[in-house]
């Protein structure tokens, strides 16, 4: 079983096989679906997992506003840990968390995931990333959504100066915020869209509640985190991982009975590839919510959860349907006006932009 750690506990060589196996599937291995390489076929799903060939938003979208966007995107994860795993010949490699509520400085410091040995450095006069192994002249965003030609990776990690354009983040999640999203209850409620309360999806998600949880990472970052080809940045994954993490806190929560996923099969009114036997799009078959919904049968664990019960602890690793292409030809075309696909919640607008303690 793979073993999720936090990233301000990585060793070096824990980062070093980390960064080059990204990439490796960035340079080193084809694309699935007709594009330059591995690693940019997770940005193109990414992106079109949010937006319509005419750049209007997908509704409901496979992976965001809705139920899914738990199950969907560790079902991403996985798959991605598994090429990582392929590219670098280790089946104990694993992709790591970003905790944001503990490690929240933009500067190089020590748990920082922004050294130049892991994530990298911003120019200071700009928000081009110019220290590390993603720097500019190295890593190349080739899937970008129309009206975006720069190729460079950008971040403002909360700086306001280069937070120029929608809404945007001076903080990061604290952990009240966090605290306080686990106790929502349960997973998801009708209207199964953004601002479904009590959910704790939308509270994670960022629609509704202090803190404006996942949205607020990637306004924090800002640059490349901001349009649905968010994935151009590894950090990316990292807060993902996070989110994961989360989730998998409040189906098991300390004490209490496990939570579980709704909507369930035949819910009427929930958005098709949500329900919980549902296909999840754009793979379809076997990748169904139920699929991912349960992390340990998926074969790993995060580095700060009990043990792993004795019929989950299995020698050898369950057969989660990874994905070897998508039936989807990828040739869209995006409009301009929509590039920011992230907000605060109302309770965020409300305080001035701030993740109230709370």
């Amino acid at each position: 079983m793979n073993v999720r750690k936090n990233q301000a506990s990585l060793t070096t060589g824990e980062k070093t096989a980390f960064v080059n196996a990204v990439l490796k599937l960035k340079t080193t291995v084809p694309s699935q679906i007709g594009l330059t390489n591995r690693y940019d076929d997770y940005v193109q799903i990414h992106m079109d997992s949010m937006m319509l060939p005419d750049g209007s938003d997908r509704v409901p979208g496979w992976a965001h506003r809705g139920p899914a966007f738990g199950p969907w995107h560790r079902a991403l994860l996985r798959n991605l840990e598994l090429d990582l795993q392929d590219a670098a010949g280790d089946p104990n490699l694993s992709l790591p968390y970003w905790d944001w509520t503990v490690n929240q400085s933009p500067d190089a410091v020590v748990g920082s995931p922004w050294t130049d040995d892991f994530m990298g450095q911003m120019d200071p006069t700009t928000d081009v990333v110019k220290t590390g192994p993603f720097r500019q002249g190295v890593w190349v965003l080739n899937v970008r959504q129309m009206g975006i030609s720069d190729t460079m990776l950008r971040r403002a990690l909360g700086r306001s100066v280069f937070q120029t354009t929608g809404t945007t983040a001076a903080t990061l999640p604290t952990p009240t915020n966090v605290g306080n999203a686990l106790l929502e209850t349960p997973y998801d409620s009708p209207a199964w869209s953004v601002g479904a309360a009590p959910s704790f999806r939308d509270r994670i998600e960022g629609w509704h509640g202090p803190g404006s949880i996942h949205n607020r990472v990637h306004l924090w970052v800002g640059g490349s985190m901001l349009p649905s080809t968010s994935p151009n940045d590894p950090i990316f994954f990292l807060h993902h991982c996070n989110i994961d993490r989360l989730w998998a806190q409040w189906q098991h929560p300390s004490g209490l009975p496990s939570r579980n996923y709704v909507p369930i099969a035949g819910t009427v009114g929930a958005p098709d590839g949500h329900r919980l036997t549902d296909a999840m799009k754009p793979w379809g078959g076997a990748v169904t919510v139920q699929s991912a919904t349960d992390h340990h049968a998926m074969q790993y664990k995060y580095d700060d959860e009990p043990g792993v019960p004795h019929p989950l602890a299995l020698p050898h690793r369950l057969a989660f349907p990874k994905w070897q292409h998508v039936p989807q030809k990828y040739e869209h075309q995006h409009h301009p006006m929509q590039m920011f696909m992230f907000d605060l919640s109302p309770e965020d607008k409300a305080a001035g932009g701030h993740a109230r303690n709370q």
